[in-house]
């Protein structure tokens, strides 16, 4: 979803993670958000990927962010993970790398 954003946000002239924070917030940024969610459902849609309920247990969380040294988003992701029995990850965040039950595919 980031990285649709920024790409049609670029398309706009927007060139920085803090222009885009901005641009975000104002109506034509806003359309731009739209729009990002809107092609990322219709590919999750269409190639059959499921979207599953992330962990928002915070001690599972806190637990994993401290085993890890995780920061609280990655360590959301993580927990999420574990609550569901995923081992495979797809992502260029090298955060994931040397998580033992994490096969990072991407990276």
């Amino acid at each position: 979803m980031y990285v649709t954003f920024r790409r049609l946000a670029r398309e706009k002239g927007v060139t920085n993670i803090y222009d885009a924070k901005t641009f975000a917030k104002s109506q034509e940024g806003r359309l731009v958000l739209k729009r990002a969610y809107s092609l990322v459902l219709e590919l999750v849609n269409l190639s059959g990927i499921g979207i599953i309920e992330e962990e928002d247990d915070i001690e599972t969380i806190m637990t994993v962010s401290k085993k890890f040294g995780l920061l609280p988003n990655d360590a959301i992701i993580v927990a999420t993970c574990l609550k569901h029995g995923i081992t495979e990850i797809a992502t260029f965040d090298r955060d994931f790398e040397g998580i033992q039950f994490l096969k990072v595919v991407g990276g």
